[in-house]
């Protein structure tokens, strides 16, 4: 069985995903800081029951723009990637006592995942809370430290994948490496945000030679983003 402390986790971050969807984005970041909070006290324990040989998480993306990403599409605005990461657990194929090792290192490399999702979760909710609340009238000054913060979250994720911890694609470091570009724009680090920019261009060449360009969610409008050089304000947007 699954442990009641991972359970607690995906539930977390499942409710963090809906709200994020329903544009409620406080409560979104609450959701995804609790679950980080709560994976952070199952890492502490050190519990090795924490998953069962018969159980295996599984990550994945809802496909689909939101109506936002749409009409930024529409009026040729820079892409912003906003798919959060989902996370359910299955059931797995069975397996000997002959896989048991590989079957304890599997479970590591879906927490280290976990951890990832968690993480690169909580940087969207910022980034999405500081898109919404710059049409509104929210100080400038809080609209900015959410984008900070959205920042900081997904150099940490980032750190994760460049380090090997996560066992995802090539697509979720285009998608950091795309947002960041996007945060530093609109706070006037225009050279970071191009050397960025450049890392999703290096990224997708990468990714297109090596036949995965099926792979990466969106690839269009990274591409766009990179190709079609938008200015500093359009970028911002």
């Amino acid at each position: 069985m699954f442990s009641s402390s991972l359970s607690t986790i995906l539930s977390l971050n499942g409710e963090g995903v809906q709200l994020l969807e329903q544009k409620h984005y406080s409560k979104a970041t609450t959701a995804f800081a609790s679950a980080i909070a709560e994976f952070k006290k199952v890492i502490t324990q050190k519990g090795d029951k924490d998953m069962s040989g018969e159980e295996e998480l599984v990550f994945s993306y809802d496909l689909s723009l939101s109506p936002q990403a749409e009409e930024a599409a529409e009026n040729e605005l820079p892409f912003v990637f906003e798919n959060p990461i989902q996370v359910a657990c299955r059931k797995r194929p069975h397996r000997n006592g002959v896989d048991a090792i590989q079957l304890n290192l599997n479970q590591a490399e879906m927490l280290k995942t976990l951890s990832f999702a968690l993480v690169f979760n909580l940087a969207l909710g910022f980034h999405q809370s500081a898109l919404h609340h710059k049409t509104s009238t929210t100080s400038m000054l809080k609209i900015q430290k959410r984008f900070l913060k959205a920042l900081a979250f997904y150099k940490l994720a980032l750190g994760m994948y460049e380090n090997g911890e996560v066992s995802l694609g090539i697509m979720e470091a285009i998608a950091i490496a795309n947002n960041q570009a996007h945060i530093y724009t609109t706070v006037n680090e225009v050279e970071l945000a191009d050397a960025c920019y450049h890392q999703v261009l290096s990224h997708i060449m990468l990714a297109a030679d090596k036949g995965h360009r099926e792979t990466i969610l969106h690839f269009e409008r990274f591409f766009s983003n990179v190709v079609v050089k938008p200015s500093s304000t359009a970028r911002a947007a």
